[in-house]
């Protein structure tokens, strides 16, 4: 099978990295709003991706796309699935899959949890006193218990008041 795409000019980590000191808060509410759709779209058709992280993010003139879809998981309508394989960047893997398990539940949620922990870096980008705004958000899709955090749609829906 071969999958043929635009070329992208960057990937988002690269793109806020070299770009970190020269945003408005509203453009980087803006960039977590184009991701969060990005993901909720996604998740609205019941897949899982399982490996969020600002290098899964590429730029193609003004639009954000998600890539990567290679642990892509569909789910439908259960609150997680059940898979033999831990995938997804060490780093901003959720606690359920931080472990070594004969299998895994996977949720929607470990999505949110891999997001906030890959998209700290952007909190440089806020202007201090929306800084809380941003704190809030991540801390609920941080949670330790996977039913406890807070879906992408939430936090999108947030975001989307914050532009």
């Amino acid at each position: 099978m071969v999958f043929i795409s635009e070329l992208a000019t960057q990937d988002l980590f690269d793109h806020i990295t070299k770009h970190r000191t020269h945003y408005e808060t509203q453009e980087a509410f803006i960039i977590l709003f184009k991701v969060l759709s990005a993901i909720d779209w996604l998740h609205s058709h019941h897949y899982i991706h399982r490996d969020i992280k600002p290098e899964n993010f590429v730029i193609f003139k003004k639009q954000i796309k998600l890539i990567d879809f290679e642990f892509t998981s569909y789910c439908g309508e259960k609150l997680y699935l059940e898979s033999r394989i831990r995938s997804g960047t060490k780093r901003y893997l959720p606690p359920e899959l931080s472990t070594k398990q004969r299998t895994y539940k996977i949720y929607y949620t470990s999505d949110s949890y891999s997001f906030a922990k890959s998209f700290q870096m952007i909190e440089c980008m806020i202007h201090p006193e929306k800084l809380y705004i941003l704190y809030s958000l991540f801390d609920t899709m941080l949670l330790e218990d996977p039913l406890q955090r807070m879906y992408i749609s939430n936090a999108k829906n947030k975001v989307k008041q914050m532009i």
